[in-house]
Parts: structure tokens; sequence; C-alpha cells
């Protein structure tokens, strides 16, 4: 079983950074998840523009961007489509959704639209 979804593409990281300097250590490898515990077989899906519309910072160390992805905040299972942006020491991506949960969004004035690529993680 694996989880599938996309990366942030590596132009569309360089614009993130500097949009958002990442405030605890970068995740290395940033991520939208599509769906989790999903079988090896099922094929990937398409490539996708994601639009980054808003930031979450938990105090405690999690920082997330929040996006819409064919105009949709929600995956299929109920969580909030995001991108686990940076985490402090002894973090983990999925605080991610605790985050999300308790602490309020900042909404970016202009949104940014960034590339999505294929992955299965």
């Amino acid at each position: 079983m694996s989880a599938l979804g996309w990366l942030v593409a590596e132009e569309a990281l360089r614009l993130l950074k500097c949009a958002y300097p990442p405030m605890y250590v970068p995740v290395a490898r940033p991520h939208c998840t599509l769906a989790l515990g999903v079988d090896r077989s099922i094929k990937l899906p398409a490539p996708r523009k994601a639009i980054v519309f808003a930031r979450v910072d938990d105090p405690g160390g999690v920082e997330v961007l929040l996006v819409r992805i064919d105009a949709a905040t929600v995956r299929p299972d109920g969580a909030v489509f995001h991108i686990t942006w940076s985490l402090a020491v002894g973090r983990k991506p999925r605080d991610s959704h605790v985050a999300i949960r308790d602490w309020p969004a900042t909404l970016r004035h202009e949104p940014i639209e960034v590339d999505l690529v294929p992955a299965r993680f």
C-alpha cells in the first residue's frame, strides 16, 4: 500500500519559498496527498495545477500551505488538501491535519498557482 498524489514541481518550490519563507525546517520534498492506503497497481493521477491560497502556522512547529485543486479544497477522504511546508524538530507531516483543525489560516491576498507532478509515496 502507498499514498498517491503530487509532488510540488521544482520551479513552484522556488516561487513558494519566496512567498512563504519556511518558518521551521523545510520539508525535503513537499507534496500534496490525494489518497492514502492505495494499492500500488492504481494508476497515478494526472498532473494538476494547485492554487495556494492560505498558510497555517501551529507555533509548536508545523507550517502548512492550504491548496485548491480543480476547485476543491477537500480530498475524497474528507481531509483538507494541503502541502506540509516546514516542521520543527520532532514534528511529523501527519501533524499537519491537527494544525489545520486547531489553528487559523492566514489567507493570501493573491493566491499562487503552482504545478503538481504525479507521484506515489
